[in-house]
């Protein structure tokens, strides 16, 4: 975070595109698959200042849009950032359903109807919190 703090001019879409590729690499460099997650960066930009007027989309298709953008990150966005619970990106929500005691089966669209929507606000993040316990 330290590094993205410390671009001159801020972290914008304007700064990101008039950088070049290679130096939004070197800034993300820790993470994974740095070289291709700077040209997503910069493809988004480009996405964002053309199509979105340098903002965020509000719509899951909008976000789904951009590059390196799949299901659950726009579904977790959505959440985030405006409160809305618009659903859980992928079909590993099943196993929240055996979580909750829901057995419908291996249908993934099945199992999110017959969740309690209750706890909708929960999902996502539960959603999230499982991805990363069961891909250890």
């Amino acid at each position: 975070m330290e590094r993205l703090r410390a671009i001159p001019g801020g972290l914008n879409v304007d700064t990101l595109l008039s950088m070049p590729e290679a130096d939004i690499g070197s800034i993300i460099h820790p993470v994974g698959f740095y070289k291709t997650k700077a040209k997503s960066i910069k493809a988004t930009c480009s996405i964002l200042k053309e199509k979105f007027n340098s903002d965020i989309p509000e719509t899951v298709e909008g976000l789904l849009s951009l590059p390196g953008v799949g299901p659950k990150m726009a579904h977790l966005c959505m959440q985030s950032a405006w409160g809305i619970v618009s659903g859980i990106g992928e079909t590993k929500y099943v196993i929240l359903g055996l979580f909750f005691g829901v057995s419908t089966g291996p249908s993934s669209f099945t199992c999110l109807k017959a969740l309690p929507t209750t706890y909708d606000h929960l999902y996502p993040l539960l959603h999230c919190g499982v991805g990363i316990v069961f891909q250890c």
